[in-house]
């Protein structure tokens, strides 16, 4: 239209005078011309648009999954000599996909000139070539693109074309960050609706670790190109650390639009793999086999599952397989390596990393987790060295920026060695509690190497973080992980200590034990055993060391065996991250079969369903040890050091799965009935008002309801009816012996004896409690209150212990226990608690010097003694107290240096406890 238009307006020019129509002729030939040019473009454009629209239709074939149909329609147009190169890349991705690598080849040598300029297809080739086995001519290619953006470098700024070239500069070991900056943003920049600009970042981002960033580019593709598979399958590996119900979502939605999406597959694999449900994987793996036959991550999660079953000579039959068509891979070995580093293996992935950065020494992947897996494995002159190595080459890889921040923190820690352990510590921290530490990890090393019979790699490094976020990056390379109090690889321990845990820490002592027996079974077993193994012999071993530690039978843990309602609170903590709406799950039984264990860790939906993985694993460790004795479990970790996998070593050791099974549902289900045998834990209706008569009505209807039970006792003690409170109590006694919780019926009594100033009866409560819980330092602390006032200061002894052994950080606690030792003249505890109190910094430093001092001289410390007895003085210079203690330790000193040999030791003086005030 606009065309007829303009010919209209220059005929009417005809009209004009003769003197003017040579230029009107002129201007209308002209026009004309334009009016051609026009009609040619239009018809281009109109073609143009149908090819797209046939390109986009055949993109859709590949995005199904509908590879062979998308091969046939974009080859025709390639063997037609459809101008758009399109058509070319298409066929090429469909091919490599596909693994028809030679007949990518093949189309690329017949575009390669009428495209001379495209560097997509370039990069293309280059791929193409390496796995037809020309490694020689993919390097020349490879070289041949700088000549390309020299001789025309305007072509090369465009959005369509920055997207390869920041590929292309990532490939040669350019900054990734300018890659980023300079390249894909100033794609999005030129065009915000550029789809690929915002994968390419998101894939960028995720092989730096990145994880925030790629889910915000994502987020933006997802919505631009929804039906591409590819966006959700990144999508999936964003959360895949981080949430496991969103990254199955995204997996989900992938399979859901190409359920033969290789690279999703793979990824599932993995996640089964991740489970040790390995024939998932293989029957998931053959799926990706029917799509490509020679896809190398299909045959490298294959060599994995044969090394995790034992099966070697597989192994090695799936590595050859892995390289076939690309020789020189890196990403095999470093696929293979850091799947078994996942799995603990680290001697085994180091290997498989080395073996990755000798085929290209410059791949950063391999070599990043070479470093921390050497870190893990204690050799930490060369992790330290590969770590700067890699943050010099590549400024954006968080984990790495993360570890190398971390190290400078590691450098100002202190170092304690002893036989078997070095231990690091923040040097105030090593000072208040290091010895402790010590001596619990050579108790530990003592009685858990002899039970287990253990030979172990020495020395164990323990590395205790103050910081959490610098105990997640020791631990994971990255910020997170809170819930983790320590973590064991092996020959390295890593844990949070109580200055990191917030104002309600857990018993560090427990912790180290825990982690420590990780060690041990790991090593015997060659880190091949499954977490549920590894977690319950640490879980069980807790509660064998005492009976505090661990984790008891509670309501909870019951009703999930069981499978009966859980309370309201479980009910939320069961359905985090879970629910949906208010849809009330039914209940149901969490208890795994012995032979499925592992499961539990990898499907648990919520931080309870997490922590009863723990619980439910010590309960299957207790029910081997009774039933087939401690040697059976030691067959089990030696069989699976043999490369037996885990079903194999049971039945070796304790008999066929499927009785196994079934013995230990019986096993379990009789331990959670035994615990509450006449408990009702039916939900019922309390009442509203303040009537105890509806009360009581309800508990004749309802006597052994715990739920009622409890709330009635709580009404009591509001009511302050205390001896009626105690009349239930009773009676919840009987249902629930063992229950320890902070509404239970041992707290309840303490509560009620409290009021009733029955500290006898109180007492026995709260040792009720503190028997069973290790962390209930309210209730200790009332323990102090109570013994200390009735001088048994051997009890004050025992119950500050257990408090400092939860935070040592307490500076009255540590007074209480050093007055407590003074008493019973245990100097050496006296001096260890003032010389804590020195530590935290006191209000009164001359005091406490003072003190220190005393203690000091009462142990025969007398240099000691008389440093700390001038650093009184230097405090307060007429603490007449310090003085006159100085002067008895300079005639103390003089006295033996008179009446004794040189080889004598003095017998030690009576311990001098002043009570003068100072002025």
């Amino acid at each position: 239209m606009e065309v007829r238009m303009r010919m209209k307006r220059s005929g009417e020019s005809t009209s004009r005078s003769l003197l003017n129509q040579g230029k009107e002729m002129k201007l209308l030939r002209g026009v004309s011309q334009y009016t051609l040019y026009y009609f040619w473009l239009l018809v281009f454009f109109c073609g143009f648009s149908s090819h797209a629209a046939e390109l986009d239709e055949c993109r859709q074939l590949l995005w199904s999954g509908q590879y062979e149909k998308c091969i046939e329609s974009a080859k025709e147009k390639v063997d037609a000599g459809t101008w758009n190169e399109g058509w070319a890349r298409l066929l090429i991705e469909a091919y490599s996909t596909t693994g028809k690598y030679e007949e990518a080849l093949a189309v690329y040598e017949k575009v390669k000139d009428r495209y001379s300029s495209s560097l997509v297809l370039r990069l293309q080739a280059i791929d193409a070539l390496r796995y037809n086995r020309q490694e020689g001519k993919s390097r020349a290619e490879l070289d041949a693109i700088p000549a390309m953006i020299e001789r025309a470098p305007w072509q090369y700024t465009t959005r369509e074309q920055l997207i390869p070239l920041g590929r292309y500069f990532l490939s040669i070991g350019e900054d990734a960050r300018k890659v980023l900056e300079q390249c894909y943003d100033r794609a999005i920049k030129q065009d915000p609706k550029m789809v690929d600009a915002h994968i390419a970042s998101a894939e960028l981002a995720l092989q730096k670790e990145d994880y925030a960033v790629a889910l915000k580019s994502l987020e933006v593709a997802s919505k631009l190109q929804p039906e591409d598979p590819k966006i959700a399958y990144l999508t999936a590996r964003a959360w895949s650390d981080s949430n496991s119900e969103k990254m199955s979502a995204a997996l989900q939605q992938a399979l859901t639009l190409n359920p033969h999406h290789p690279e999703s597959l793979l990824l599932a694999a993995e996640l089964k793999i991740d489970a040790e449900a390995y024939e998932d994987a293989e029957k998931i793996l053959a799926e990706v086999e029917k799509v490509n036959p020679y896809q190398p991550k299909l045959w490298a999660l294959r060599a994995v599952i044969a090394h995790l079953l034992g099966k070697f000579e597989r192994e090695e039959e799936s590595h050859k397989k892995a390289l076939e068509k690309w020789p020189l891979n890196p990403e095999v070995d470093f696929v293979i390596g850091s799947k078994l580093s996942r799995h603990y293996l680290f001697s085994e992935g180091v290997k498989y990393l080395r073996r990755s950065l000798e085929m290209d020494a410059e791949y950063l992947p391999a070599k990043s987790q070479l470093a921390q897996d050497l870190l893990r494995l204690g050799q930490t002159d060369e992790g330290w060295a590969l770590v700067a190595e890699v943050r010099e080459k590549d400024s954006y890889n968080v984990t790495v920026f993360n570890l190398r921040q971390l190290q400078e923190h590691l450098d100002k820690f202190t170092t304690l060695e002893i036989p078997g352990f070095v231990v690091r510590m923040e040097a105030a921290e090593a000072e208040l509690y290091g010895g402790a530490v010590l001596e619990l990890l050579s108790e530990a090393r003592r009685v858990l190497v002899a039970k287990y019979q253990s030979q172990l790699q020495e020395p164990i490094y323990v590395e205790i973080f103050p910081n959490q976020s610098d105990f997640a990056i020791r631990t994971f390379g990255m910020p997170g992980g809170e819930g983790f109090l320590g973590v064991c690889f092996g020959r390295l321990i890593t844990a949070n200590s109580p200055a990191a845990q917030g104002e309600s820490p857990s018993n560090w002592q427990s912790v180290l034990w825990h982690e420590y027996c990780h060690v041990v079974t790991l090593q015997k077993s060659q880190n091949r055993m499954p977490r549920w193994l590894s977690e319950g012999i640490s879980v069980y071993e807790e509660t064998e060391r005492k009976r505090s530690w661990g984790m008891p039978m509670d309501v909870t843990y019951r009703a999930m065996i069981l499978g009966e309602p859980l309370d309201d609170k479980a009910d939320i903590a069961a359905k985090s991250n879970g629910g949906i709406g208010n849809v009330t799950p039914q209940p149901q039984s969490y208890l795994r079969p012995l032979s499925k264990m592992s499961a539990a860790f990898l499907d648990a939906k919520s931080p309870m369903e997490l922590q009863f993985a723990y619980f439910q694993s010590s309960l299957a460790v207790r029910f081997i040890i009774e039933k087939f004795g401690v040697e059976s479990l030691q067959g089990i970790l030696e069989s699976l050091a043999k490369g037996l996998s885990i079903q194999d070593s049971l039945q070796r050791h304790a008999g066929p799965l499927q009785q196994l099974d079934l013995e230990f549902e019986k096993y379990a289900r009789q331990a959670a009935s035994e615990w509450c045998v006449n408990g009702d834990f039916t939900k019922i209706d309390l009442p509203l008002g303040d009537e105890w008569e509806q009360w009581q009505q309800l508990l004749d209807q309802n006597p052994n309801n715990v739920t009622l039970l409890r709330s009635a006792v709580m009404k009591l003690i509001e009511a302050e009816r205390y001896e009626d409170a105690l009349q239930l109590l009773d009676r919840l006694q009987k249902i629930m012996p063992e229950d320890a919780s902070a509404s239970g019926v041992h707290a309840l009594r303490a509560v009620v004896y409290r009021k009733l100033k029955q500290a006898d009866e109180e007492r026995k409560s709260l040792v009720d409690i503190v028997s069973r819980n290790a962390d209930a330092v309210d209730a200790l602390k009332r323990l102090i209150e109570l013994d200390k006032a009735n001088g048994k200061q051997i009890e004050v002894l025992q119950w500050t212990a257990e408090i400092l052994a939860v935070n040592p950080f307490l500076s009255d606690v540590h007074r209480i226990r050093a007055e407590a030792a003074e008493q019973l003249r245990q100097m050496p505890i006296a001096a260890e608690s003032w010389r804590s109190i020195l530590q935290l910094k006191p209000i009164d430093p001359a005091e406490a010097h003072l003190r220190y001092a005393q203690a000091c001289l009462a142990n025969q410390q007398h240099d000691v003694a008389k440093r700390h007895a001038l650093m009184a003085i230097e405090e307060a210079p007429r603490y007449r107290e310090a003085l006159k203690l100085l002067s008895q330790i300079a005639a103390d000193t003089d006295q033996e240096t008179r009446a004794f040999a040189p080889d004598e030791q003095p017998g030690p003086p009576e311990p001098v406890i002043a009570k003068e005030n100072k002025k």
